[in-house]
């Protein structure tokens, strides 16, 4: 998932820019640059995540992440094991990746903005897509939308 969007990013075909809009709501050269770094960076903590970076917690989520900071260790919640599939929204692939988004060396995202709908979670690819519609400086800085985008085939 991560390899194939840094090849869209890469290539940044009509295709790929339209994708990538209606995640983000621009196709800006600096919004593709940032994106793209945030796609390695993945890529490459990836490489270091073990059993040990992981646990299962018994809360009615997808996953949390303890310890933004640096290396997190990623709780994975009961609707990470019922409802998360092998691909598309809420793919586990994508979940964890939005969690590890979140890291402040990768991304750093958010779920919530002070100034942007009461400071409530934004969570879904609708709201997402409304988010980089009205919102596209915080669309960049989103982990569903960043989810969004790398689920989008």
């Amino acid at each position: 998932m991560l390899s194939n969007k840094k090849e869209e990013l890469m290539r940044w075909s009509d295709d790929d820019q339209k994708k990538f809009k209606s995640a983000f709501g621009t196709t800006d050269e600096n919004a593709r640059r940032t994106i793209f770094d945030r796609v390695n960076k993945e890529i490459e903590y990836n490489d270091s995540l073990n059993i040990d970076s992981f646990d299962k917690t018994n809360e009615n989520i997808y996953a949390k992440i303890e310890g933004w900071k640096d290396h997190g260790k990623i709780h994975l919640g009961e609707k990470f094991w019922s409802n998360s599939k092998n691909d598309g929204s809420e793919s586990t692939a994508g979940v964890l990746s939005h969690e590890i988004s979140h890291i402040y060396n990768i991304g750093p995202t958010q779920d919530h903005f002070p100034d942007y709908n009461h400071g409530k979670d934004i969570y879904y690819k609708e709201n997402s897509h409304l988010l980089a519609n009205k919102r596209p400086d915080l669309a960049l800085k989103h982990a569903d939308s960043f989810e969004y985008y790398l689920e989008d085939r």
